[in-house]
């Protein structure tokens, strides 16, 4: 079966469609480090261009299209954003609606943030928008660590077809009819302070590498601001907080570090927060209150408190998405981080794609 898919990003829900069994048609995007990593990955026919330009997109496509997939932009319904809806300039909703007219697939599946449910735009003009053209319409909030990726990763995956599709069964969980979630220590072989992959060159393999150990080394520098603080302190970063209150807790000598025990290890038993496009600016705050998982908000974040190191490299990233680990991510250091986090896991892609062949 031909599917056409628009916002194709770096190719994970292509990846998804073909191990389910799907042909391309052809991949829609715009972003010129996105195409040049799907280009790199062999992925195409690509469509190097806007998805309402239909004609030039029919011109690769062609017109007979089985499936059309959409993981139009998310940011006018995410929760981290400004929340726009409808009103946002990024809402790809009517442009995929026009392609849908244009191209009239036989099912169509859109993949979206888990925050478009809370929007009365996605029932009274999404669901309505399909159910003027499909007979069957429904969606399912599925998480990506229920089907074996290292991540908690919710998402919204609205189908349309002549027949009822039926939801994919998830294969991992914490009940006893599943297997066990792959947590983030499994998928990224963090043993202490052990890591694979990461460093300058993330497209290649990397052997395992460990932390240096300074056990009987001179100390850093000490510096002058860390006088007058109320007792011993690890700075972390060499930053002085007593300076700037903004600036990271340090952490008194007799705390346990959170690389050693505490929140910081039981989190790494379980799958990752999710990846964030942003996981450039590594880890936020959660040290400071290490007992509100509301503080825990990116998958940096789990690694800082187990490890101390300030966020996951672009290879591990797409490991925790379960992107191959050669996978060829083009750009600069900040495109390659924002193609992970805007991914489709290619695993989820693929459980909802083969729902729409049986």
């Amino acid at each position: 079966m031909r599917v056409l898919e628009l916002f194709a990003g770096a190719g994970g829900a292509a990846l998804g469609l073909e191990a389910a069994g799907f042909e391309h048609a052809a991949l829609v995007e715009l972003d010129p480090d996105a195409c040049n990593t799907l280009e790199e990955s062999g992925l195409g026919p690509i469509v190097r261009g806007d998805v309402r330009d239909l004609p030039a997109i029919e011109w690769v496509a062609g017109s007979s299209i089985d499936l059309l997939w959409s993981s139009f932009p998310c940011q006018a319904f995410s929760i981290a954003g400004s929340r726009l809806g409808e009103h946002d300039e990024r809402n790809g909703w009517p442009w995929t609606v026009d392609a849908i007219d244009w191209f009239e697939p036989k099912a169509f599946i859109g993949e979206n943030v888990r925050g478009l449910l809370s929007f009365d735009y996605f029932e009274e003009t999404i669901l309505a928008d399909l159910k003027k053209r499909f007979k069957h319409v429904g969606f399912w909030l599925l998480n990506a660590a229920d089907f074996g990726v290292p991540q908690h990763r919710r998402r919204v995956f609205i189908w349309a077809a002549q027949r009822p599709l039926v939801p994919p069964r998830r294969t991992h969980g914490p009940g006893m009819f599943t297997k066990p979630w792959v947590t983030m220590r499994q998928a990224l072989k963090l043993d202490g302070q052990t890591v694979i992959g990461g460093g300058n060159n993330p497209n290649q393999a990397y052997p395992e590498r460990r932390y240096r150990d300074l056990t009987n080394e001179p100390s850093t520098t000490i510096a002058a601001s860390q006088a007058g603080t109320s007792g011993p302190f690890v700075h972390h970063h060499g930053r002085n907080t007593e300076a700037n209150p903004n600036q990271e807790r340090p952490v008194p000598c007799s705390e346990p570090a959170p690389c050693i025990s505490g929140k910081g290890n039981e989190i790494l038993d379980r799958p990752s927060p999710a990846v964030l496009a942003n996981e450039v600016k590594g880890h936020t705050n959660p040290h400071v209150d290490r007992g509100r998982a509301a503080a825990v908000s990116r998958a940096s974040d789990a690694l800082f408190l187990a490890t101390g190191r300030r966020r996951l490299t672009v290879a591990e990233c797409a490991t925790l998405q379960g992107f191959p680990p050669d996978y060829p991510f083009q750009g600069t250091k900040k495109a390659q981080y924002r193609q992970v986090g805007n991914a489709v896991p290619p695993k989820l892609a693929q459980v909802v794609a083969e729902t729409v062949l049986l």
